[in-house]
């Protein structure tokens, strides 16, 4: 992931972890996951363009994700509703 680099390691809380009943070993995989988790959605905030297509005889715009939006309609959205990716939708010159 793109956003992860900056980070080299994530540290549990184990005294935390052992609190919950959890061992050290799945109080470890339970902080990696929340720290995917988090790079993911932080990702997600970086906008990204959209490939045009033609889609049903109308340009329609399709997500990543393969949620399609359509030319008409893209002004009304910043972020994509199938996935929550944020939307670049600068015309390229």
């Amino acid at each position: 992931m793109m956003g992860s680099n900056f980070i080299l390691n994530v540290t549990p809380n184990w005294a935390h972890g052992r609190r919950q009943g959890m061992t050290d070993d799945e109080t470890e995989v339970m902080a990696q996951e929340v720290f995917e988790a988090m790079a993911e959605a932080l990702e997600k905030q970086i906008p990204k363009k959209l490939c045009k297509t033609i889609y049903s005889f109308m340009p329609k715009h399709k997500c990543d994700c393969g949620y399609y939006i359509d030319d008409l309609l893209r002004i009304s959205y910043r972020y994509c509703p199938g996935c929550g990716q944020a939307i670049d939708w600068e015309v390229e010159e």
